[in-house]
């Protein structure tokens, strides 16, 4: 089981990650520029949707018929990616993809706690985190060498053997951990999945928005995405995450800024790199593998040392060395300066994630008990994968309306990055707020989460 399911976590993270990185010779292979951040934003919302349903289903089914469905989907996606004809195409197949990696992790994180005894639980999640680092070192720079020596679309096809292989291994283990007991099942709500189905819908409504600038559709979509995506994600998060409250509300708020500034540079950093300043994507997979392992120094970092330095200082410097990073990659995009300057901005804004990320992801497993942290950490994984999803989105929608207004690719970046980065600075300046107040349980919507 463990084997399985780490190797399937693993493949997951590394087409991911390797998407990142050969997106721009997709882009000359495929064309559609405007729907480039499509791509990464469509991945991120199915992976919304799908975290919802999947843990309902496996309260419900058991979790081997929810991990199966999620391989297939995955690789459904996967031969459909490879075989894409258009920009288009693709799109939807990294839907399918995001419904089966949602599944994926879904089923991991509860075989956890379902399948293994509460002394190993701790060991199994930082396997688990670990299979993250690995697809980060290798992923970008094998990705450029598949697409450079076979073409970008066998970074999706050679995948599908080793997906059906953990398949192969976990599925059996996982057949003994069936459905819930009725009592338990009857505790799981279908409201959950309706309200991550509108917070996906209306992300997807208001980026669509955002991309199409050069029109009216901007003054109809945007308010109504935002509209529906801010309702339903109140009801999602614990009370006064928008307003930045002291403790877990304020670590889930600035865990989405910081995921969405990272990840709207990250995605888009291959492309700056190919072609505003016209290098190969292998300098691209390069930065991408420097960041990823200064992400797993800083969350090292964390672990050390966060008994002497308070969480919120070690968000703040993160935020800041973020924010540092996009500023380093925004230089990069001048002809004058040396083009290795995105390795080390990316050092710095992986170092910058590793101690934001790993802070803020303590303070919400931090004084939470019982019902009320599942909810929590939940709200946490749904916020992060929301403000990637936005980020990358929003990134896509300037470079696609830099693109309509006749305007250069390196414009498009430069707003984008521009916007980031300046959230990453707000957010640092926000960073004391993750001090916990004493006392209070954690709400939902304005009631106690033991009483919602």
């Amino acid at each position: 089981m463990t084997t399985g399911l780490v190797l399937l976590v693993t493949l997951v993270a590394f087409e991911a990650l390797a998407i990142n990185t050969v997106m721009p010779e997709v882009k000359k292979d495929l064309g559609g520029l405007a729907l480039y951040g499509w791509v990464f934003s469509a991945f991120m919302l199915a992976t919304v949707v799908s975290i919802s349903v999947a843990g309902r289903e496996a309260d419900r089914r058991g979790l081997a018929p929810v991990l199966a469905a999620g391989v297939v989907l995955f690789a459904a996606g996967l031969i459909g990616g490879g075989a894409a004809p258009s920009m288009g195409a693709l799109v939807a197949c990294r839907v399918v993809q995001g419904l089966g990696a949602g599944a994926v992790s879904s089923v991991a994180n509860l075989a956890i706690g379902r399948a293994y005894p509460e002394w190993l639980r701790p060991r199994l999640l930082a396997v688990l985190s670990t299979s993250w680092v690995l697809p980060g070192l290798l992923g970008p720079a094998v990705a450029a060498f598949i697409a450079t020596l076979a073409g970008w679309r066998f970074v999706f096809f050679g995948l599908l053997p080793l997906v059906l292989l953990g398949a192969r291994l976990a599925l059996p283990a996982l057949r003994a951990h069936g459905p819930l007991p009725d009592a338990a099942r009857a505790r799981v709500s279908t409201s959950r999945t309706r309200d991550a189905l509108a917070v996906a819908l209306g992300a997807a409504v208001l980026l669509g928005g955002l991309s199409a600038a050069e029109s009216v559709a901007p003054l109809v979509l945007v308010p109504i995405g935002g509209v529906v995506l801010l309702r339903s994600l109140r009801r999602l998060t614990p009370a006064g995450t928008f307003r930045l409250r002291p403790g877990p509300p304020a670590a889930i708020a600035l865990n989405g800024i910081m995921s969405a500034a990272f990840f709207a540079t990250d995605s888009f950093l291959p492309l700056a790199v190919s072609d505003v300043r016209g290098r190969s994507v292998s300098l691209a997979g390069a930065a991408l593998a420097a960041g990823a392992l200064s992400w797993s120094a800083g969350a090292w970092i964390v672990a050390h040392y966060s008994a002497r330095v308070a969480a919120y200082q070690f968000a703040r410097a993160g935020l800041l060395l973020v924010a540092l990073g996009i500023g380093g990659v925004i230089a990069a995009l001048s002809p004058e300066v040396p083009v290795v300057t995105f390795v080390f901005a990316w050092i710095s804004a992986g170092l910058g994630m590793g101690l934001g990320y790993q802070s803020v992801a303590l303070i919400v497993l931090s004084g939470n008990e019982g019902e009320v942290s599942g909810f929590v950490v939940s709200a946490r994984q749904l916020v992060d994968v929301l403000g990637a999803s936005i980020g990358a989105g929003m990134a896509g929608a300037c470079v696609a309306t830099a693109a309509a207004l006749g305007r250069s690719t390196a414009a498009g970046l430069l707003a984008a990055f521009s916007i980031v980065a300046a959230a990453a600075l707000a957010g640092a300046l926000a960073a004391p707020r993750l001090a916990r107040p004493q006392g209070g349980p954690v709400t939902i919507g304005g009631e106690s989460a033991l009483h919602s």
